[in-house]
């Protein structure tokens, strides 16, 4: 959120709340059947793959500014919070099979960036301003094969997880004021 304000005592909030849950699953159910009948006359290059992937961005911003000949107060806040899930698996007592590879792989991305920038000036009084940044990340990226599943390939089998996370928080605050002046940027 953005908000400007300009007058006798000025009182400007600003603010950017978001709360994602992201969920993505890719399986092989349990006690599942895969190639299982005369599987012998299969392409060579036969593969199964179960592959779970996200790719997640977020972009918050919160700016405030306050002017006033008396008196500016302008707090300003994004707060984001994320709780992500990446699975991949082959359920518990599946039987799979494949002439060359199977794969169970689980991949995630974030990238977040978070901006909360205030500004307050006065030209007697005071002027305070405040800008916050607050992100939650919780990221669960898994890759699995239950409990009694046989897999069998005739090359590779790969269960594999991979996260990357990047994430920016910038926050800062400005206060100028005749009767005294704050600034916080946390």
């Amino acid at each position: 959120g953005v908000s400007v304000g300009i007058g006798g005592v000025a009182v400007q909030i600003a603010a950017s709340v978001n709360v994602m849950n992201v969920t993505t699953r890719a399986q092989i159910g349990a006690d599942a059947q895969i190639n299982q009948d005369n599987n012998a006359g299969a392409n060579a290059a036969q593969t199964v793959q179960v592959a779970a992937a996200n790719d997640y961005y977020h972009l918050g911003i919160a700016g405030a500014g306050g002017f006033s000949p008396s008196a500016a107060i302008t707090p300003a806040a994004d707060v984001t919070v994320v709780n992500q899930t990446v699975e991949a698996r082959i359920g518990a007592s599946a039987d799979v099979d494949a002439r060359r590879d199977v794969i169970v792989s689980a991949k995630a991305e974030e990238d977040l960036l978070s901006i909360a920038v205030a500004i307050a000036g006065s030209g007697a009084g005071a002027a305070v301003a405040a800008g916050v940044g607050v992100v939650v990340l919780t990221d669960t990226t898994t890759a699995s094969v239950g409990n009694g599943a046989t897999v069998g390939a005739g090359n590779n089998v790969l269960v594999q997880a991979g996260d990357t996370t990047d994430l920016d928080v910038i926050a800062g605050a400005i206060g100028a004021g005749g009767g005294g002046a704050g600034g916080a940027g946390v």
